[in-house]
């Protein structure tokens, strides 16, 4: 197994280790944390698929949480999302992107089709991802 495999799942394993137990979460890789704490929201993405996009995999979520950006200053995080009180209060859609592959389902994705605000509702922790950049394939492997 390669170093970086290795941290991503060690990271992958803390986060399995902060669910609580039955309860349904969805995750949220970004590099951005500072901005959704703030801002006590994670907006749609401004192209694409305008979309706050979710995963039900940690490993996917630390994927795009490691990937770099022009504009970023911030570390990646992850934050746990409790499911069932964000499907109380917006519409959740599952969504199959072939963006890797064409396996339907390798994302595990799910989407809600606006902002989501008032986020500490909904937020169960926030795991911060060392600084290592993660091959999705690798993860997948």
């Amino acid at each position: 197994m390669s170093k970086l495999l290795s941290i991503a799942t060690d990271t992958a394993i803390r986060l399995r280790d902060r669910w609580v137990r039955n309860r349904p979460v969805l995750y949220h890789g970004t590099r951005y944390i500072d901005a959704i704490v703030e801002s006590n929201s994670i907006l749609c993405a401004p192209y694409g698929d305008t979309c706050v996009s979710l995963t039900r995999r940690p490993e996917t979520a630390i994927y795009f949480a490691s990937l770099p950006r022009d504009d970023e200053d911030e570390r990646g995080a992850v934050l746990i999302l409790d499911r069932q009180k964000l499907q109380a209060a917006y519409r959740i859609d599952i969504r199959h992107c072939d963006c890797f592959g064409g396996a339907s389902n390798d994302e595990a994705e799910e989407a809600i089709w606006k902002d989501v605000v008032d986020l500490r509702r909904f937020l169960i922790d926030v795991v911060y991802v060392d600084d290592v950049r993660v091959d999705i394939e690798e993860l997948a492997a």
